[in-house]
Order: structure tokens, then C-alpha cells, then sequence
């Protein structure tokens, strides 16, 4: 496993090296997990959803509708080949617990 889930309060100070993440909206309809990882000092934000649309700042349902992986950073990401793989492995665990929601 890649992932290290945490609290929300963990979370929003979380910057390190880890895959860390947390389930948003837990309830059936919408809900959606948020994974960050900090690369060589920038931030790589994941919002890994099952595509029925989920709410962010000002992306709505009805926008994100179909979409299962948004990706944000605050700079340049800089990852090796295991990174990705740790990404992807990450991205499928988190699948894994909305499915399981």
C-alpha cells in the first residue's frame, strides 16, 4: 500500500514525501478522495473520483461529471519512473476505497 490516510486535521499541514490522502464526502452520491504528495518542494494535488461528479472550489457535479482523475500542482512536478508507478498504485488504491464506500 501507498497511500497514508489521514485525518483531515493531519492532512491540510501534511507536506511531505508520502502519499497522503483522505475520503471527502463519504456518502454515497459523490463522495471523492483528495491525495498530495510533495515533489522536490512543489505540491501534486490528486482528486481521484468514480466519474458521478464531485464538488471543489468552484468545480461543480455537473462539471466534473465523468471525470476520474483531476490533477493540480502549485509548480513544476518533477517525478522519476517510480513516482509515477507510486502514482498510479495510489490513484488504484484510492479507486479501490470509493468503491468500497
Amino acid at each position: 500500500m501507498v497511500l497514508n490516510w489521514i485525518s483531515l486535521k493531519e492532512y491540510k499541514k501534511t507536506r511531505n514525501e508520502n502519499w497522503c490522502a483522505r475520503v471527502v464526502n463519504s456518502e454515497p452520491g459523490s463522495p471523492y478522495v483528495e491525495i498530495r504528495k510533495c515533489c522536490m518542494g512543489d505540491q501534486l494535488f490528486l482528486i481521484v473520483s468514480l466519474g458521478g461528479g464531485y464538488n471543489y472550489k468552484f468545480y461543480n457535479s455537473s462539471r466534473t461529471k465523468n471525470v476520474n482523475v483531476h490533477m493540480a500542482a502549485n509548480g513544476p512536478i518533477w517525478m522519476t519512473f517510480e513516482d509515477i508507478e507510486e502514482m498510479h498504485q495510489a490513484i488504484q488504491e484510492a479507486k479501490i476505497a470509493l468503491e468500497n464506500i
